[in-house]
């Protein structure tokens, strides 16, 4: 079975979290955080592609099949981020990955 690759937008405590059920059973294909330490950090983790504004993503035409939102609603509000995105549908993470 083909893999999901999922982008991780948002690096802290909770986009920390996500990245290790992630890679155990999906492909991390690319992170990103406007706070670059945090980007930096999570990316070289996982080796993966790291970015730090939702634009430089979309330019780089990275091939995923879903971007979790995992920013602070403090912060961001997730619906600002999907517009930004430009996408119609975003998933957004409420617990755990596990295997079906």
């Amino acid at each position: 079975m083909k893999k999901l690759k999922i982008i991780i937008v948002g690096c802290g405590r909770i986009g920390n979290r996500h990245a290790k059920h992630i890679k155990t059973y999906c492909e991390l294909v690319a992170v990103c955080d406007v706070i670059k330490e945090k980007a930096d950090s999570l990316g070289k983790e996982y080796n993966t592609s790291i970015f730090y504004s939702i634009e430089k993503l979309l330019n780089s035409n990275i091939e995923c099949d879903v971007i979790a939102i995992l920013v602070n609603h403090q912060d961001f509000s997730h619906g600002d981020i999907v517009e930004r995105l430009k996408i119609v549908k975003a998933l957004d993470f409420c617990g755990t990955l596990t295997p079906s």
